[in-house]
């Protein structure tokens, strides 16, 4: 097993209001992790041009706020009105939409994660995953430079009936 003074790891968490489903679940889980003297970082990219009826009308610093209640970090996901709305045009297909913020948000957090250069690994973890506690030192275990756990393909079906696969 890896030593605690050899890696300190920050774990990056990508997450957004839709995310409320599941947020109690996944915070519980995070106070089990071992973190190897790391830290968890979050980054929040709720707007007020998120899909779905009851995100709509959401206070876009809500989840943010609700994260830091709990003592977590969490640093605002910048993306301009903008974009968000050229995103709109250009793409009517709200999964897709989803995915190209969440690839911004995941920008963020890797700009924020260069910045902070005490850390020597990046580890991704997406809000509504629940890795078992030990997943940090596991990883950190193989003692390689990249190393992934397993994402199924999600499929969004469509209403035509036909499958379109999107991760």
């Amino acid at each position: 097993m890896i030593g605690m003074t050899e890696y300190k790891p920050l774990v990056l968490i990508p997450t957004n209001a839709v995310k409320q489903y599941c947020f109690g679940k996944f915070m519980h889980n995070l106070e089990q992790f071992d973190l190897m003297g790391g830290s968890i970082l979050f980054s929040d990219d709720t707007t007020e041009f998120m899909d779905g009826d009851d995100v709509s009308m959401y206070d876009i610093d809500k989840h943010k706020n609700m994260i830091e209640s709990v003592g977590y970090e969490c640093i605002k996901c910048k993306e301009s009105l903008d974009t968000l709305t050229q995103a709109r045009e250009k793409n009517p297909n709200a999964m897709l939409r989803v995915r190209a913020k969440l690839c911004n948000n995941r920008e963020n957090l890797r700009r924020e994660f260069l910045q902070r250069t005490e850390y020597t690994h990046a580890i991704w973890l997406d809000s509504d995953i629940l890795p078992p506690k030990d997943f940090i030192p596991r990883l950190l275990d193989h003692d390689v430079d990249v190393v992934s756990g397993i994402y199924y393909q999600q499929k969004l079906l469509r209403r035509d009936g036909i499958d379109e696969v999107v991760g």
